[in-house]
């Protein structure tokens, strides 16, 4: 498992997700008061945003002093509200927008999935490493500069990140068609099929990493302690 601590800042007055965070490991939370903390936030690492937009509204210009150190924002958003806050940046940041009352458990994914974008090379197996910066599969050859580096497209690359944050865990088709691809369908499996039959060519006589459990696709994870 990951032990690097992962910083999460939170604008809301809602103090229940800040003292369930203090429950995770690995998470450093601070909530965040005022727009002012919010401008005045400083840090040298890398970090997720969450901002209640039932709390205050919130602009580009009030996150501009870090926007380069944001990994991820997600806009909470109250259904109750006809009049959704939208958060336009003008950097690619990626910005999820998630309704409340919401499950715990897929706020933390989201952060997670999005965290590991900092691990510059991932070892999947003896034979490959994978950089979802560089979108490559790097074939490995014993010395690096004999090393095979393997082109993945846009969506190859974020699938087979998040297939690798499961953790091992199987994960059904349609959530993935619903974070990779942003919707889910039946009619758009084979999309999906397309994409896992692709990455087990690419990864040649790694291909059984990839496996399929109940209409589900997992990731092995191997052991290199």
């Amino acid at each position: 498992m990951n032990n690097i601590m992962e910083s999460v800042f939170i604008y809301s007055n809602k103090h229940f997700i800040t003292e369930i965070f203090a429950q995770v490991p690995n998470y450093t939370v601070i909530n965040l008061k005022s727009l002012q903390q919010l401008k005045d936030i400083r840090t040298n690492n890398k970090f997720s945003l969450i901002i209640d937009s039932s709390y205050e509204e919130v602009n580009w210009k009030d996150i501009e002093s870090v926007i380069l150190q944001l990994k991820l924002i997600i806009l909470l958003y109250d259904t109750s509200v006809n009049n959704i806050q939208s958060l336009s940046i003008p950097l690619n940041i990626p910005i999820i927008y998630m309704a409340m009352p919401f499950k715990f458990f897929k706020l933390i994914s989201l952060i997670n999935y999005y965290s590991s974008t900092t691990q510059e090379n991932i070892r999947l197996s003896n034979n490959y490493s994978f950089s979802y910066t560089n979108k490559l599969l790097i074939r490995l050859k014993g010395e690096a500069k004999y090393n095979e580096n393997i082109d993945l497209t846009e969506k190859e690359a974020s699938l087979l990140k998040f297939l690798y944050n499961a953790q091992g865990s199987p994960i059904s088709k349609n959530e993935i068609l619903e974070r990779i691809w942003g919707y889910s369908s039946i009619l758009e499996t084979h999309t999906l099929e397309t994409h896992i039959y692709r990455l087990r060519q690419k990864l040649g006589e790694d291909a059984y990493m990839i496996y399929t459990y109940e209409n589900k696709y997992g990731l092995k994870r191997h052991d290199f302690s």
